[in-house]
Formats: C-alpha cells, sequence, structure tokens
C-alpha cells in the first residue's frame, strides 16, 4: 500500500509504533531530513524508497524540559493559591479576635487606661 501524503501525516502513523512524539521524529531521505510540510510525492518518495526515522534528541530535550517548566508553574500556583486560602482563614480569626477584644478595657487599681485595642 502506498501512502501520498505530507511527512508529517507519516509521522502520526509512526507514533504509536515507534512511541516517539511527533516533534521527536526526523524523516531522512535521500540523506536529507524532510520537513513534516513536504508532500512525499513531490519529494520523489515512490513505493518501496528508503526512509530513515531518527529520534531528535534536541528537541526531545527542549519539549521535556518546557514540560518540567510548565509543570513546575503549575505547581507553584497551586502553592500559593493554598497559602492564600490559609492567610485569608488566618486574617478572618485575627480580625474576630481584635473585634472581641476591642470590647474591653484594662483597669489597673482603679485608673481607666481604655480599650486595649481600637480600629
Amino acid at each position: 500500500m502506498w501512502f501520498f501524503g505530507v511527512a508529517g501525516e507519516l509521522k502520526k502513523m509512526l507514533t504509536e509504533p515507534t512511541g516517539l512524539h511527533i516533534e521527536d521524529q526526523k524523516l531522512i531521505y535521500k540523506n536529507k531530513e524532510r520537513d513534516s510540510k513536504s508532500y512525499l510525492d513531490v519529494e520523489r518518495v515512490k513505493d518501496g524508497s528508503k526512509l530513515v526515522l531518527l529520534v531528535d534528541i534536541e528537541n526531545r530535550e527542549r519539549r521535556i524540559l518546557e514540560k518540567l517548566k510548565i509543570m513546575k508553574k503549575e505547581k507553584t500556583s497551586k502553592s500559593l493559591a493554598e497559602i492564600k486560602l490559609e492567610v485569608d482563614k488566618l486574617s478572618k480569626k485575627v480580625l474576630s479576635f481584635t473585634n472581641y477584644m476591642g470590647n474591653f478595657t484594662i483597669n489597673l487599681g482603679g485608673v481607666n487606661c481604655g480599650t486595649y485595642f481600637s480600629y
């Protein structure tokens, strides 16, 4: 069965059997890497032609590093959201406490010192 299409479509077909992401593949024909957008028939690839599939290690590393950066940002955002939630809870408790304490006055030996907290 002959496949007429772009190299990118061939790479998609090779993803599952090879386990390689499309961006991690280099498709070589006649000692030249073929662009994913190039048409195989225009490149003169025929039934029985020899194509070589190589792993693009640099692109794979770049893609994995980018994925790790995104995961780290997501983890940091989640941590910050959790901290903000905890701060909000504590600030409500502090506000409640200061309102409660604002209702008391301190009396030292008959001398009224006024309100303990005032806001």
